[in-house]
């Protein structure tokens, strides 16, 4: 696999400008919001996408990733807390000036100030509150060559802001207008724009999964069972739990308990659950993240030992704690974690609650791989139904079936 290599572009040079503008063109080819900013006119797309990086270079922070020979394979514009695209005069005199005054026809321009912008910013301080945007990091564009994408290079792009965004303890905020983007965020919001181009949809969202698997890498970083799991290989641990919360952020929940005590670490705090009911029985598009990571980065012998032993062997024993189906007809907690220096704080237990509030009248159902959760889970009301030993050469690990029938 090449490799990856993501810079910040603090001084781009007119060449990279057109560069980093045409990869944004490609991405953005056949895309339903872009054509209706340009009015349906391709011809408009290479200039629209200049004028929004060029705007990017001055206000903003504008990152380039490289995959092998590719200088630019990819492209990310960002807005740190504080700033925003076209808040100066410099930022419009870079190439939105001439799009509105002179390039986009008088109809489309009027479009873009008389509906899209107003409602556009209508619909970002109903989600997310008035301010928010601008106190948040902003990830005004962001794009990939087609034929380079689903090689990690937009996961690097993101992953190069993001730390630095958490460590400040700020929010980051984007829109995506598919609903193929959108599995990867927690929506805020959604609204539907009108053009003589086509219509779009805007989801205003704040990315929530890739935090959710750091927390969930740091509680696990010790843990037996994702040890066995990941074929001893931690280097492993945080595309295995990303491809578990994205998993539940499809088809089920992924959600931050928000308890008074913990306000501020709130955003620390995850908890990912999957519910059966008939809509989720079965797995949804795009929920094959954890199939991908076994695919792409799994050894051939560990996702051999996946699919021929692991997976069989969970499924024989969750149908032979629980009968048939049974599983499916409950809520599952697939997963749960509480970063270290958060644990025996109440926020776990506060985490289970919410569940059980939510199961009304269905069962709870979770799988437990020590003796320590097990007597924990016990303690909230759930109670084993097997124990089984697995095996491999990495080491192994016991898995309990534990459930929590509702009260006749």
């Amino acid at each position: 696999m090449s490799a990856i290599r993501v810079r910040h572009a603090t001084k781009p040079t007119k060449a990279e400008l057109d560069s980093a503008a045409a990869v944004l063109e490609q991405a953005f080819k056949d895309d339903a919001f872009v054509n209706a900013c340009i009015g349906g006119d391709q011809t408009l797309n290479f200039d629209f996408q200049r004028a929004t990086i060029a705007a990017t270079a001055i206000g903003g922070q504008l990152w380039f990733a490289s995959y092998g020979d590719v200088d630019i394979a990819g492209v990310a514009a960002w807005f740190p807390p504080g700033r925003a695209l076209l808040d100066s005069e410099d930022q419009g005199e870079a190439g939105f000036n001439e799009l509105l005054g002179k390039k986009f026809p008088p109809e489309l321009s009027k479009w873009w100030t008389e509906y899209f912008l107003p409602k556009y910013e209508e619909q970002v301080e109903h989600a997310l509150g008035e301010g928010k945007k601008v106190a948040s990091w902003h990830l005004q564009m962001f794009g990939v060559l087609p034929e380079l994408q689903n090689k990690g290079i937009g996961t690097a792009l993101m992953q190069a802001i993001e730390p630095k965004a958490h460590a400040e303890g700020k929010a980051v905020v984007l829109e995506t207008e598919s609903e193929r983007n959108q599995w990867k965020y927690e929506s805020k919001s959604h609204e539907q724009y009108e053009s003589a181009a086509g219509g779009f949809p805007i989801t205003r969202a704040a990315a929530e999964v890739d935090r959710a698997a750091t927390i969930l890498a740091a509680a696990f970083s010790d843990d037996e069972f994702t040890k066995t799991c990941l074929g001893g290989d931690m280097s492993l641990n945080f595309a295995f739990q990303r491809a578990t919360a994205a998993g539940a952020a499809i088809n089920g929940e992924l959600e931050r308990e928000k308890l008074s005590e913990f306000q501020r670490d709130s955003r620390q705090i995850a908890r990912c659950s999957t519910v059966a009911e008939p809509r989720c029985g079965k797995r949804g598009p795009g929920q094959g993240g954890v199939q991908r990571t076994a695919g792409e980065k799994f050894s051939p012998k560990l996702a051999k030992r996946w699919t021929e032993y692991f997976l069989p062997k969970y499924e024989e024993q969750v149908e032979g704690a629980l009968g048939k189906g049974a599983k499916l007809a409950s809520w599952h907690l697939q997963l749960i974690g509480v970063l270290p220096e958060k644990q025996n704080k109440g926020v776990g237990s506060a985490l289970i609650k919410a569940v059980q509030a939510q199961a009304a009248g269905k069962a709870i159902v979770l799988e437990a791989e020590t003796e320590r959760n097990v007597a924990m889970y016990r303690k909230w009301g759930l109670e084993s139904k097997s124990e089984e030993r697995y095996e491999s050469r990495f080491g192994g690990f016991t898995m309990w079936v534990m459930t929590e029938v509702p009260a006749a």
